[in-house]
């Protein structure tokens, strides 16, 4: 669990090249190199309470063993190997560039707002986290994907058609817990 809107922040841009931006890691493997699905995507999601970590993706039927494989082949990838000087980079002019358009709307305006007094923030810290963009490191990078990134944790949560996909997921050889939802 992260700990305060600075570690999630700063897990936001560790992440930013494994899957949230477009052309991510995951999105490039899942859409562009294999023909998954439309769209991948990582992140963490959180609040005063409660954080976690997740990757989706609305994978092929016949294929959804084979994303499942490719998402952790990704994670345990970036994991061990860490984030190029370029996704650096590519992330740098991402989160820098779009500043401009962050609070372009009311809503924008009144959603940062709402952010700074839940969490109780300084009126600076949107200044310190440019500062945290403009200087984050590789070392500093990979070090939070080794932390929050473990793959010994992570649940896979999987929902379709049990006689297609229940097959391919146990060819995985993961544990399998099975759940039905009944309507009324």
């Amino acid at each position: 669990m992260l700990r305060s809107t600075t570690e999630y922040f700063l897990s936001s841009l560790m992440n930013f090249p494994l899957g949230g931006m477009f052309n991510s890691r995951i999105n490039l493997n899942l859409r562009e190199d294999k023909g998954f699905t439309y769209g991948a995507n990582s992140g963490f999601v959180g609040g005063k309470t409660l954080g976690w970590f997740e990757a989706s993706t609305d994978l092929n039927k016949a294929s959804t063993a084979e994303g499942i494989k490719e998402i952790f082949n990704e994670i345990t990838r970036y994991r061990n190997e860490g984030v190029t000087e370029e996704e650096i980079a590519f992330m740098r002019n991402a989160f820098t560039l779009s500043d401009a358009l962050e609070f372009e709307t009311p809503t924008s305006k009144a959603r940062f707002l709402r952010q700074l007094l839940s969490y109780d923030l300084n009126k600076s810290y949107r200044t310190k986290q440019l500062a945290i963009i403009n200087s984050i490191d590789k070392a500093t990078i990979d070090k939070l994907a080794k932390q929050y990134l473990n793959m010994d944790k992570m649940q896979i949560i999987v929902v379709g058609d049990k006689a297609e996909i229940l097959p391919q997921l146990n060819a995985l050889s993961i544990p399998i817990i099975e759940l039905s939802v009944e309507s009324n």
